[in-house]
């Protein structure tokens, strides 16, 4: 089963790593957008637009494959020199930002 799911989510990390989004990995060109494991996806991003468009990618990709993600448990964290900002359930946000990009859950 846990092979099936890394199967199902391909089109999904292929997408995240097409956008612009994430953290520059010193030395070279690329940029870690998103950790995938299994089931467990941590989204990376240095703005919150960019987590904004990270979303937006994670819940047209889902709706494709027909999974859903259990966003009661997802939280979203800003860290600003090492330390927490801010920390917040993303299910009391996420309806806010499907309305702003127009989007259907």
């Amino acid at each position: 089963m846990p092979l099936l799911v890394c199967i199902a989510l391909i089109p999904l990390t292929n997408e995240l790593n097409t956008v612009d989004c994430g953290y520059q990995v010193h030395g070279t060109e690329g940029k870690i957008s998103h950790l995938l494991y299994v089931d467990d996806l941590k989204l990376l991003g240095r703005k919150e637009n960019d987590l904004k468009n990270e979303i937006k990618i994670v819940q047209m990709i889902s709706k494709d494959i027909n999974m859903n993600f259990g966003l009661q448990k997802c939280t979203r964290v800003c860290l600003k020199r090492v330390s927490v900002q801010r920390k917040m359930h993303i299910g009391s946000t996420f309806k806010n930002w499907t309305r702003e990009k127009h989007i259907s859950i």
